[in-house]
């Protein structure tokens, strides 16, 4: 699937390979091809619509975490590309160059800017009498509408030109507004329509034998069902889209789709499944060369072992993904990591109060914090979460009065930024300062208050740790028995059935087996091969 090009035939390789490229994620690739074709450029006609190839892909990267700077050079190589039209006498091409700008404008939300650039390359191709540019310039606008929250006009212009791309029978053009079009349906909560309209897409791909874009309209459809989750088709549509990927040799896609399918997976506690998926998204990630995406399905295989139990191997899984952030300049996504890793030995210890996490979650929740303060995000909603983390790791230290000021500090922080899950978090917390300090009234009714805000927010696995310890608080001391079990391990009893905590892990706690070879965490440095 390439992306259509209303002035293709200016560039037609230069517009076909950077087309494939973007649409198989390979933007540094892209980048290359392009930025050679415009130094290699003998005329000025050619020279555009390098320009014009080169800030398409600007904006295709802007998408990327950290890609300000990338933002503030494509309205610059728009110019440039339409001075290189006006210089060639093309008005097609600075037609052209100008709807390239309302583009760069928009990946930089300058919607004023991009609405400008935009009618102006609407007129050029009008005169021009040029249908497949004025379709084109009609799905710009209705992106630019959609941004600025008026999915009704961006329905109707997406409808034009998708009715002008089926007139002329322009194919790609059609397949680019019938993507736009299921987005604004997406926007406007329709999302049956939005799901039709992806079938459409993958129906048009199969007619001209585009398994890349198959590929591309089954993974859009995975995703609509993963808004509404219904994650068991998230899995199912997945694993058809990850064939077609493989048949187009688009090994990012594949480790993007292997990714998401993984995640749904994981929410419909399908261990097996989610491990086979999540494996495979690595390897694909590894083949490609992509360590930002390596991170991120570590951060899933965290996820999935937190999940299913395995503490020590979910906190090694977050504290790998932290490193490969930190290297890659990410530093916001390594403090969350670093946070992931704390949290997966804080609950190991929740289950298992004689666990001897203390060490490590006081590191991991300091390392985490510090990256914030380096990153200036000390107001935000992320460092009030990670502050809680800390608190946590002093109550595990035994240092109660600490706990509490950390919590309330963590809680006044989320309350501020409006992150109701992270404030029931702290109350979690409170809950368990206040029950090694004997006060069990308060306990209790922290630990309530904190169920209550989960349950509202839809978040299961910090509900069923406010029920569980409800449970604990309000259980009778355990009579002792002939057969006490050693230090360090927790009898199944001692974990109440009716918290809802077992039920999270597929077949119980006495369904969790190990799954891979692994040494404990706390005897190895993060960094070493999975």
């Amino acid at each position: 699937m390439a992306a259509f090009d209303e002035a293709a035939d200016h560039a037609p390789q230069l517009s076909l390979s950077v087309g494939v490229l973007l649409a198989k994620d390979l933007h540094d690739e892209a980048l290359r091809v392009a930025e050679e074709a415009q130094q290699s450029a003998t005329d000025a006609r050619a020279e555009a619509a390098a320009w014009r190839a080169i800030c398409k892909v600007r904006c295709f990267m802007a998408e990327q975490p950290q890609s300000e700077h990338i933002i503030a050079e494509a309205a610059k190589i728009a110019k440039a590309a339409v001075a290189a039209s006006e210089r060639a006498n093309d008005s097609l091409g600075k037609a052209a160059g100008l709807n390239a700008l309302a583009q760069a404008y928009l990946a930089a939300t300058d919607e004023q800017q991009a609405l400008r650039a935009a009618g102006e390359a609407l007129a050029a191709f009008r005169a021009q009498a040029n249908q497949a540019g004025e379709a084109s310039v009609l799905c710009t606008l209705a992106r630019i509408y959609s941004f600025a929250g008026k999915n009704q006009k961006a329905f109707e212009l997406v409808t034009d030109a998708l009715s002008i791309f089926r007139t002329i029978n322009e194919k790609r053009g059609m397949a680019m507004a019938l993507h736009i079009l299921a987005e604004t349906h997406f926007s406007m909560k329709k999302i049956s329509d939005a799901l039709q309209v992806a079938e459409r897409m993958c129906d048009h791909f199969q007619e001209i034998d585009d398994p890349l874009g198959q590929g591309i309209a089954k993974l859009l459809s995975a995703k609509l069902h993963q808004a509404i989750k219904d994650n068991n088709v998230v899995v199912s549509i997945a694993l058809e889209a990850s064939q077609f990927f493989k048949k187009a040799k688009a090994v990012k896609k594949l480790a993007v789709t292997c990714q998401l399918g993984a995640e749904a997976a994981i929410a419909e506690r399908q261990g097996d499944e989610a491990l086979e998926l999540v494996g495979r998204s690595l390897a694909y990630f590894e083949q490609a060369g992509d360590k930002l995406g390596q991170a991120g399905a570590r951060m899933t295989m965290a996820k999935l072992y937190l999940g299913l139990g395995e503490f020590d191997k979910a906190a090694y899984r977050a504290e790998t993904a932290s490193q490969t952030y930190q290297k890659l300049g990410y530093v916001d996504q390594a403090a969350s990591a670093l946070r992931a890793s704390c949290q997966a030995l804080l609950d190991k210890r929740l289950l298992d109060p004689k666990a001897n996490v203390a060490k490590e979650v006081m590191r991991t929740a300091n390392a985490s914090l510090q990256l914030y303060e380096e990153a200036g995000m000390t107001g935000s909603s992320e460092y009030g979460l990670s502050l809680n983390a800390l608190a946590q790791a002093q109550l595990a230290a035994d240092d109660f009065g600490r706990a509490a000021e950390l919590a309330e500090e963590a809680q006044a922080l989320l309350k501020k930024t409006g992150h109701f899950i992270g404030v029931a978090t702290t109350l979690n917390t409170l809950a368990q300062v206040h029950h090694k300090q004997g006060e069990s009234f308060d306990a209790v009714s922290e630990a309530r208050e904190a169920l209550q805000l989960f349950q509202e927010h839809d978040d299961n696995h910090g509900a069923a740790i406010s029920a569980y310890l409800i449970d604990a608080f309000q259980a009778p001391p355990p009579e002792q028995s002939s057969t006490d079990q050693p230090d360090g391990q927790t009898r199944q009893s001692d974990v109440p059935s009716e918290s809802g905590l077992e039920d999270m892990i597929p077949g119980g706690w006495g369904g969790v087996t190990p799954l891979i070879s692994f040494t404990a965490f706390e005897s190895r440095s993060a960094g070493g091969q999975v």
